[in-house]
């Protein structure tokens, strides 16, 4: 992905990205580019980028990423009220603790921690 300026707001086209995929016959590249999609929203979320999706929000994941941009963000601005953070994440169906911290200070942190996790790891790390 080309490097992006913080400043610039990204918009991701799932349709677009299926045409430059495959040209031809694009909605072949229908799940190739809403992987990308997601990925490059993903990235946004994680580097704090303002972006749009072009969605007709059937598939769920566009909520998804909308849910976790807002409460990542929200944790984000609250975490020194946090005096204790178990984070779990819910992708599999048992969960795993990812990362814990107490009073700021991480006490425990998996060894893959999932993208949405690292913005609430580099802030803890800050102290």
């Amino acid at each position: 992905m080309p490097e992006i300026m913080a400043a610039e707001k990204v918009n991701i086209d799932p349709d677009a990205l299926a045409r430059r995929i495959n040209s031809m016959e694009p909605e072949k590249a229908r799940v190739s580019a809403g992987k990308e999609a997601i990925r490059l929203a993903r990235d946004c979320i994680n580097h704090q980028r303002d972006f749009s999706i072009e969605t007709t929000l059937s598939g769920g994941n566009a909520t998804r990423l909308m849910q976790t941009a807002t409460s990542v963000q929200n944790l984000l601005k609250h975490l020194d009220l946090i005096h204790y953070l178990l984070v779990i994440d819910n992708s599999s169906l048992d969960g795993e603790f990812v990362l814990e911290a107490e009073n700021g200070w991480i006490k425990y942190q998996s060894s893959g921690i999932p993208d949405w996790v690292l913005p609430i790891q580099n802030q803890l790390q800050k102290n």
